[in-house]
């Protein structure tokens, strides 16, 4: 947990929904995969993942899952950020490789001639 929390029961759910967020079938996600609001908390859980800034009381549950949301926003950007740079860099080596592969198909021409 990055973000600290004084009362532990606000820590609990803050952690409870950044858990429930990698849980396709739990109550944060329609059954299609979108967002599923319809309830303070998870509306402000979304608020934050979204990037919306609102003015919650610190100390209310509807911080602490607004907190979740913009946490679990971060982490998902880092992950899909690191995902482009594999394939990146994977698709550099296949333009590596196919250079090299026309290099040495080029010389065994030349030395055949």
């Amino acid at each position: 947990m990055t973000i600290k929390f004084k009362d532990a029961h606000l820590a609990q759910i803050f952690d409870a929904y950044v858990e429930i967020f990698n849980d396709p079938n739990g109550p944060l996600w329609t059954p299609e995969h979108g967002q599923r609001k319809g309830s303070s908390t998870r509306e402000a859980f979304w608020n934050g993942f979204d990037g919306i800034r609102l003015r919650y009381s610190k100390n209310t549950w509807a911080h602490a899952c607004w907190a979740a949301g913009r946490h679990c926003a971060k982490i998902q950007k880092s992950q899909v950020a690191l995902e482009r740079q594999r394939l990146l860099e994977l698709e550099s080596k296949r333009t590596h490789r196919k250079a090299l592969d026309k290099a040495i198909k080029r010389r065994e021409k030349e030395s055949v001639s």
